[in-house]
């Protein structure tokens, strides 16, 4: 018998008069129960982490159980099961069992309510086995939904058998979250039916967190923009062609758990990898509360967190730092908001659905020059695009910019008279639309992943030339987004991007705009989203400066 097994023998334990109480498994006895027999027979065992032996000592561990033992029972006093050591009703009440009793010591009825376990010193059980443990892990991890610091074993896990369902803050449909006190050979959790587990969540709002979390430091990116803007289908093309130009440099960007990443994943099979590439598709607009949001119950009110796009981000067996991965490797978050959270009067209570801007190592905000109704004119005289004539979008974009920022200025604690430091990109979308009106030579036709001592990292000088070229534009068709940037932020690049390279048509059986996957042909699609990384982990990207 091993540590990384459960058997599914029962167990029967054994009280003063030799009567059987069980059947039970053998996890419930290394939970704190003593003395056992093996089915019906007569061997007499201790659970405790030693050799099996039978000896009286060990009926005398048991009695004491039994008369000092913790006794479980419900409000109106019918008793419920016991005697559990003290260390199994911590381990109860850790794993939300306890939530609708009260507890007695021994026979004698000391009580305490099932919420001061909760607080008592619980032993730190380690997350993995030394002996199976392959990544270091963080002394300090962050939750991407709540953004609770915790030490790693304060993580949660996610119970694996059907059996287990209801938590606390999750729900009565979700599966259990528990501490977890015994670990398979591999390092992954043993849940209180037997089942292994492999899933984590946060010891706060118990959503589910990659395991990366734990073992990277992590960098929060948060993209931004007015409804209709284009965020998803340009995370979607910036995504697509980070994870390709990555490794074509040595470089590993990929998902930190693929299902936690399957909306964005089915973006990009939408755009980048259908069997129908000359069917229009259109992907669909981010709610609110959609799919990209989750509610979980805390403090005694519903509250509402995102859920980020995470992504393991590391260099390569091939690149120069290889050896230094553990230290230079990140996990990266993020976040898209439904433009509608950063419209006037929309900062609801209950709601911590922006609440990223305040940890954001960078900020993308996505302008849409169709969208500006004075630039509309000018526009049309260059491109047919069909998004130039659409109607019901009269958003101010500066207007949602401001209240972006004045959100990280109360977030951070930013004086109104300072400005932000950390770096606002402004990522200037449906270039393929606007770039022909640009006076002078070319753009080049890449910002991409250049050679810097023998390490990928990106050209910043080439960055800053196009970003003086896009803010003259912008400067003379629409100054106020140059004003609500630069009044507010140290620190503003205005970068082009096109995530598609061409223009979308009318679907008349849907009334939708629509693009053919075989056509999609981007352009700087990545190009924002390498220089916000560039500004989070610098030593990972660095920076040729001239």
């Amino acid at each position: 018998m091993t540590d990384s097994t459960i058997t599914a023998t029962p167990w029967f334990v054994t009280d003063s008069n030799d009567l059987l109480i069980g059947p039970m498994t053998e996890f419930e006895l290394r939970e704190g129960l003593i003395v056992s027999r093996w089915g019906n027979g007569a061997r007499v065992a201790t659970s405790q982490s030693g050799p099996w032996t039978s000896s009286d000592d060990v009926r005398r561990q048991f009695l004491n159980l039994i008369q000092n033992g913790w006794y479980v029972q419900s409000v109106n006093g019918d008793e419920k099961g016991g005697p559990f050591t003290t260390e199994k009703m911590r381990r109860l009440a850790a794993s939300n069992s306890l939530s609708s009793v009260v507890v007695r010591s021994g026979r004698n009825g000391t009580f305490r309510s099932a919420d001061a376990f909760e607080s008592w010193d619980m032993p730190r059980p380690t997350i993995v086995p030394p002996e199976s443990a392959g990544q270091p892990i963080q002394a300090k991890c962050r939750c991407p939904h709540c953004w609770k610091m915790f030490p790693p074993d304060e993580v949660r896990w996610i119970a694996a058998h059907t059996s287990l369902r209801g938590d606390s803050v999750m729900g009565a449909e979700a599966m259990r979250r528990f501490v977890a006190s015994a670990f398979t050979a591999e390092g992954d959790a043993i849940d209180a039916a037997g089942d292994s587990c492999s899933q984590l969540a946060c010891p706060q709002c118990h959503l589910e967190i990659p395991r990366a979390i734990i073992e990277l430091q992590p960098t929060f990116i948060s993209v931004v923009g007015a409804p209709g803007s284009g965020k998803s289908y340009f995370l979607a093309s910036a995504v697509e062609r980070i994870c390709h130009r990555l490794a074509e440099h040595d470089m590993m960007f990929r998902d930190a758990q693929v299902d936690l990443n399957t909306v964005l994943s089915g973006y990009r099979r939408l755009l980048f990898w259908s069997d129908q590439p000359d069917s229009p598709v259109a992907l669909p607009k981010t709610e609110p509360q959609g799919n990209l949001y989750q509610s979980v119950h805390l403090s005694g009110r519903d509250v509402w967190f995102p859920k980020p796009f995470t992504f393991r981000w590391l260099p390569a067996m091939d690149h120069p730092a290889y050896a230094e991965r553990a230290s230079m490797g990140r996990v990266v978050c993020l976040y898209d908001n439904a433009g509608e959270h950063f419209l006037p009067g929309s900062n609801r209570t209950g709601s911590f659905a922006t609440d990223h801007l305040r940890r954001s190592n960078a900020l993308l905000f996505l302008f849409d020059p169709t969208q500006h109704a004075p630039l509309r004119p000018k526009l049309k005289e260059v491109s047919d695009d069909p998004q130039l004539s659409a109607s019901g979008r009269n958003y101010s974009q500066a207007e949602v910019l401001d209240e972006v920022l004045e959100r990280v200025r109360r977030r951070r604690g930013v004086a109104g008279v300072d400005r932000i430091s950390f770096p606002l990109i402004v990522a200037v979308t449906k270039a393929d639309v606007w770039v022909q009106s640009l006076e002078g030579h070319p753009l080049p036709d890449d910002l991409g992943i250049v050679d810097i001592n023998g390490r990928p990292g990106i050209d910043l000088h080439a960055f800053q030339m196009v970003s003086d070229r896009v803010r003259a534009w912008l400067k003379s068709s629409c100054p106020e987004m140059i004003h609500a940037a630069e009044s507010q932020a140290e620190k503003v690049f205005y970068v082009p991007t096109s995530s598609q390279g061409i223009s979308p048509e009318w679907d008349t059986a849907s009334n939708l705009l629509k693009v053919r996957p075989s056509t999609i042909a981007p352009r700087w699609a990545d190009a924002p989203l390498l220089l916000a990384m560039h500004y989070a982990a610098p030593k990972l990207l660095p920076a040729r400066k001239a």
